[in-house]
């Protein structure tokens, strides 16, 4: 057992959205919930593990709401990120749980980072690298694991470029946090629905060839140098334009689940400085692994990941930071339903 002095007197955990970040006039309901419900998953780990006092926040439009942590600050959007960064300069260590979209969570890793604060995720030059669509893509392909089809194109030139590709595929911006922009199109009269998507006024689209399948995750914890997967996710998405994320079952049982584990691990290791908590998309048929995305950061199969693994996941994604220390077998026991929280509070 370490001497406490050599740990943190306190812990930051902040979620972007419900934690102060967002500065529209009105917070989004569905991030705001997947929001609330990974902040509590992951405070109730830190209170079951015991070994330091955590701090968290919460947006002004939220104060009714009620958080695990030994304390609560309430924020208000108009003085964010200024009075974020005086909180974190209180704590050693930060955990931020934040969308890739316009460079948010890569923005507060570096802010954090030129702080002096320690990082509980993936360093800012991994953030970029996995926000990115389009350079994900490429690594993948560069080192010979299975993706579906992609191109790079622009809202002008889209059309050209899905008559070549083929129907039906996937629409997608180049950056962004779940299915945000994201749409299937069965056929050109829906390309032009599936572009007017209010996310495309500034990012530029990929088409996607489109894999009828199993939407899936691997949950991994990684130490930067090496990985450990947890268990394998279905998603519960609605294929539409928008596409619709409805929640999922953590560690399902699948023909491809030993190759989508050893997928997943080779899709981290093509990304330096991805650690702690990380998730990776994919396709699951009955012949083959598809992946899809990288996600750097913790990501809503939290939920029930939690339930079923034999490990506390805060202390495990605290070691994996800070010791560089990986549990060298994870067991999971049956299945875990997960979904959006609902707002609780006025």
């Amino acid at each position: 057992m370490r001497a406490l002095s050599s740990f943190p007197s306190q812990i930051l955990i902040h979620e972007f959205v419900a934690g102060g970040g967002w500065a529209d006039p009105d917070l989004p309901d569905s991030l705001a919930r997947e929001g609330l419900a990974m902040l509590k998953a992951v405070l109730a780990d830190y209170r079951a593990w015991g070994e330091f006092p955590v701090l968290s926040t919460l947006d002004c439009r939220l104060s009714g709401v009620s958080l695990p942590a030994d304390r609560v600050v309430v924020l208000d959007p108009e003085v964010y990120p200024a009075s974020l960064l005086e909180l974190a300069g209180s704590c050693a260590a930060v955990l931020l749980i934040a969308p890739e979209t316009g460079g948010a969570l890569e923005r507060l890793s570096t802010l954090m980072l030129d702080a002096g604060v320690i990082l509980l995720g993936s360093r800012p030059e991994a953030v970029a690298v996995a926000a990115d669509k389009w350079k994900c893509h490429q690594l993948f392909e560069s080192a010979g694991l299975p993706t579906p089809e992609t191109v790079r194109t622009t809202s002008a030139d889209a059309a050209g470029a899905a008559e070549e590709l083929g129907f039906p595929l996937v629409v997608k911006p180049i950056q962004g946090a779940g299915c945000e922009g994201v749409g299937l199109v069965r056929h050109a009269d829906m390309l032009v629905r599936a572009l007017d998507q209010p996310v495309f006024r500034q990012a530029e689209p990929l088409l996607q060839r489109y894999v009828d399948g199993t939407h899936a995750s691997v949950s991994l914890l990684s130490s930067g140098s090496d990985s450990v997967p947890l268990c394998l996710n279905e998603q519960r998405v609605r294929a539409d334009i928008p596409f619709v994320y409805e929640g999922g079952v953590a560690a399902i049982s699948h023909s491809r689940r030993a190759q989508a584990l050893d997928l997943a691990r080779e899709a981290v290791a093509l990304v330096p400085g991805l650690q702690g908590y990380v998730g990776v998309d994919l396709i699951l048929t009955e012949e083959e692994c598809w992946l899809i995305e990288i996600n750097p950061r913790l990501t809503t199969s939290y939920v029930g990941v939690r339930r079923v693994v034999d490990i506390n996941l805060a202390e495990a994604t605290w070691r994996a930071c800070r010791e560089g220390v990986l549990p060298n077998v994870v067991v999971t026991a049956g299945e875990a339903s997960f979904g959006k929280e609902a707002l609780d509070g006025p």
